[in-house]
């Protein structure tokens, strides 16, 4: 019982010095993506778009695996990739950090410390509390930018203002009309009825003298 436990405890002592250079290896190959070294990126291939900023609404694949290898999430598993807004919250932090460095087409390995991640609550029930984490994630598309929303919103103002210039000159076309009309001559109409109402007053011519 002793040697086994021996084997056994030497056997965990070497899957450990394992992880540890394994995750050494990894820092040297890798680039920091926070200045304190609890985020980093390893490129696994490059890409050729364009980098996303905040606001911008990307497409990634992923799989994401806990120290021991043990896979807890992939949207490779789904068939469907993830979209999600940068700089929003809507993921854990070392993504919302490390996806702005990716370009278009890129793969990288991305390593998140707990306190970029889900920190010491974990998130039960695939990932235990204090749990360091690393993706391997793919930037597929941009599908929409916080710049395009930005010109959005410019040319909506734009339309405004020429719906507001457009109301304001009928306005005062009207207002032209409305005077033009005030200053117009009698009509034909109104000479025969202003005839008619000065006859009345006038004495009959055809009345015979008695």
């Amino acid at each position: 019982d002793r040697h086994i436990k021996r084997l056994q405890r030497a056997g965990q002592d070497r899957e450990t010095k394992n992880r540890v250079i394994s995750s050494a290896a990894f820092l040297c190959m890798s680039q920091q993506v926070t200045n304190d070294g609890k985020v980093t990126k390893k490129i696994l291939k490059s890409g050729t778009g364009e980098k996303p900023s905040s606001g911008d609404l990307v497409e990634v694949h992923y799989t994401g695996v806990l120290d021991d290898g043990a896979e807890f999430d992939s949207s490779y598993s789904t068939g469907y990739p993830f979209g999600f807004e940068i700089g929003k919250g809507k993921v854990i932090k070392g993504w919302d950090l490390a996806v702005p460095t990716m370009s278009v087409g890129e793969k990288a390995e991305v390593r998140c410390h707990p306190d970029y991640a889900y920190g010491e609550e974990g998130s039960s029930p695939d990932i235990p509390p204090n749990a360091t984490l690393t993706f391997t994630i793919e930037l597929l598309s941009i599908k929409s930018s916080g710049r395009s929303k930005k010109n959005t919103e410019i040319n909506a103002d734009l339309a405004r203002l020429a719906e507001i210039r457009k109301q304001r000159e009928e306005a005062a076309k009207k207002r032209a009309d409305d005077a033009a009309k005030k200053q117009q001559p009698q009509t034909t109409d109104e000479n025969a009825e202003s005839s008619k109402q000065k006859l009345k007053k006038s004495p009959s011519l055809t009345s015979k003298k008695k």
